[in-house]
């Protein structure tokens, strides 16, 4: 900091602005998390300075609005690196945190309008294409013509996670796999379902493996009977994890397009994702187009469209809890669930070293 001064002020507003992005991204996960949280807007000068309240969800969102705008308006047009941000990176994150405000428990329905704005802003810019194929969009070390923003991994400095609890090979064990239902789900001819989902998979000795999600896991790693402790193709993959993908900005321009005005412009955004999930996509009967829903109709539909399209992308608690559908577990899981669900289950429980430190109230427990 001591050289601060001859950073030309171009360059330091970008490097604010992506500062400040982070800054929104993490709040934007902990408020969805936690609920009212700490705001800490400056760095820590003394001890006595640990200890602060909560603040209200309300607050946190506009203080996350107000990072995401500066960044949107500083940030470059292009990526400097892949793997930072970038101006429609802001964009894409601003379109997701408004259809979060819109949903619950702020329940700020106005900004249906701005999810919206943000998501076309995004889908116009011409700067991304869908691929062709669901399957190419996973399975890399680089961004694909779809990626907005991804963590990528450098291998032997980490990796992504998401093989090590899917694959259901021998010495792994897995806690991320799909349910009967969520299999079930999928019309014919879904990609999705053929290639995410993969069921009677042999591994090295020929044993049949369980039903698993295929988007993250190494199938290598089950052909030669790799285990997690191995190097290389063992606990960790080098897969890219999509944060933000082009896909979800059609899914977001169709729900909130859908509670704005109906479903009759909505259909555009939510069929273009299902044309591409075609196994054939000459073949309309492969994923056919959705038409002549009510509004209400088609809300439950593109919520089910995110599951199938965002499955493992980190979305799927989130959405539950902006839509107030926690109880869909209730009726799949009935007895089988250790605790009923209720209003406890719409944030996590703080840190131990967290509540006591700050001397605020905990979360209701599970």
């Amino acid at each position: 900091l001591a050289n601060a001064s001859i950073i030309d002020a171009t360059t330091k507003s970008q490097l604010t602005a992506e500062a400040r992005f982070l800054r929104a991204y993490a709040y934007f996960y902990l408020v969805q998390l936690y609920g009212d949280i700490p705001l800490r807007t400056t760095t820590i000068q003394s001890y006595s300075q640990i200890q602060i309240p909560r603040t209200s969800q309300d607050s946190i969102y506009n203080f996350i609005l107000s990072d995401l705008n500066y960044a949107e308006a500083n940030l470059p047009t292009t990526t400097p690196q892949q793997g930072r941000v970038y101006q429609l990176v802001a964009t894409s994150l601003l379109a997701k945190v408004y259809l979060t405000m819109a949903g619950y428990p702020l329940k700020q329905t106005q900004y249906f309008q701005n999810a919206r704005d943000k998501a076309l802003t995004v889908i116009n810019s011409g700067t991304f294409q869908l691929d062709s194929s669901y399957s190419s969009v996973f399975h890399n070390l680089a961004y694909t013509d779809e990626s907005i923003w991804e963590g990528l991994y450098m291998q032997s400095y980490g990796g992504n996670p998401l093989h090590s609890i899917s694959c259901p090979a021998t010495q792994y064990n897995p806690i991320l796999l799909p349910a009967t239902w969520f299999i079930n789900s999928f019309s014919p001819g879904d990609e999705r379902s053929v290639w995410g989902i993969q069921q009677n998979y042999k591994d090295a000795n020929g044993n049949t493996l369980v039903p698993f999600f295929q988007k993250f896991v190494n199938t290598t790693a089950i052909d030669q009977g790799i285990g997690p402790s191995a190097s290389g193709l063992g606990v960790l993959t080098y897969y890219s994890l999509p944060y933000l993908r082009l896909g979800e900005m059609y899914l977001i321009a169709a729900e909130a397009e859908n509670e704005i005005n109906g479903p009759a412009n909505a259909y555009q955004y939510i069929n273009k994702i299902r044309w591409r999930a075609r196994v054939n996509k000459s073949d309309p009967t492969n994923v056919p187009d959705l038409s002549g829903l009510s509004q209400d109709q088609f809300r439950d539909s593109v919520w089910m469209e995110r599951k199938h399209e965002l499955s493992q992308e980190g979305s799927s608690w989130f959405d539950m809890k902006r839509t107030n559908t926690f109880n869909n577990i209730q009726t799949l899981r009935g007895s089988q669930l250790v605790n009923p669900i209720g209003p406890y289950n719409s944030t996590w429980l703080i840190p131990y070293t967290e509540f006591v430190g700050n001397n605020i109230p905990q979360n209701p427990a599970y």
